[in-house]
């Protein structure tokens, strides 16, 4: 494995980890869809300033920006959402640990739709995480109480995982036709945007701003670490190696989520969620 790629799986896996525990400064202030809205809004005006600051071409035909609609939809909105509302109901790390099912469904979504070979290493690795995934679970259940409010909050988790793995095939297969992964990322954010949008005003939530330090500083960091950077290192994974590689970034993420968890939220380790852990 080359330099760059472990560079880019270490940006990846840093700050989509931590991402978890940060969008917990941004939901219950600001609506969570708003709270998606200035995400992208800001993150996309950052790409589109560097493709101008390079001269990339930002000037696309319709069926290209059919493509970002789409992704703007199942990478730069819906599972975003999800995961918003999943992480307002279970605590961060699980819902990072949930996220990891990732893996298994780019393997069978790139088998599906891009004929890509199904890999023994993928599949033993896919294995073993879904298998941490059950084991971190189970005494999270124990608990608490409300047992149903903890499985909705971790279905959110899976079918934010779903349409985000859907983005993924799709974005493996844009950029093998030729997609650029920054003006790609600044259109579908822009999209994504006018998404969470609508619907924030179909639900009746109404435009806010939360100008608290620890909403503004969450922001910033989300922005600029764990959108800016992580997306284009991430996508430039998902160029390099594959979507189905690539998601190996979500087997490890849940770590760093679980430790910021402990730390900050009170998340209790038992015999079973470490022994979970190591198949992660």
């Amino acid at each position: 494995m080359s330099i760059s790629i472990i560079f880019l799986y270490f940006i990846t896996i840093t700050a989509w980890g931590s991402a978890f525990f940060f969008t917990t400064y941004q939901i219950n202030v600001v609506s969570i869809e708003w709270s998606v809205f200035y995400r992208f809004f800001f993150t996309s005006l950052i790409f589109f300033l560097i493709s101008i600051l390079f001269k990339k071409k930002i000037s696309f035909s319709l069926k290209d920006h059919t493509v970002y609609i789409l992704l703007g939809i199942l990478l730069f909105s819906l599972h975003f959402i999800a995961v918003y509302y999943s992480i307002s109901i279970i605590k961060s790390g699980l819902t990072a640990v949930g996220f990891s099912s990732i893996l298994i469904m780019n393997v069978i979504l790139s088998k599906i739709f891009l004929k890509n070979k199904f890999e023994i290493p993928v599949i033993i690795g896919s294995f073993f995480g879904i298998l941490g995934i059950i084991f971190i679970f189970l005494p999270e259940i124990s608990n608490i109480q409300n047992s149903t409010l903890v499985f909705f909050g971790f279905f959110l988790s899976f079918f934010a995982a779903i349409i985000a793995s859907f983005g993924n095939t799709l974005s493996e297969w844009y950029q093998k036709n030729g997609g650029e992964i920054i003006q790609t990322s600044a259109w579908g954010m822009i999209y994504g945007c006018i998404i969470s949008a609508i619907l924030a005003i179909f639900r009746g939530q109404k435009i806010s701003f939360e100008f608290s330090g620890e909403f503004i500083y969450s922001l910033f960091y989300l922005v600029i670490f764990c959108t800016t950077i992580a997306f284009w290192a991430y996508l430039s994974l998902i160029k390099k190696i594959g979507s189905r590689k690539a998601a190996y970034a979500w087997v490890a993420a849940p770590l760093v989520a679980l430790f910021l968890s402990f730390l900050f939220e009170n998340y209790q380790w038992t015999n079973l969620s470490i022994i979970g852990s190591l198949f992660l």
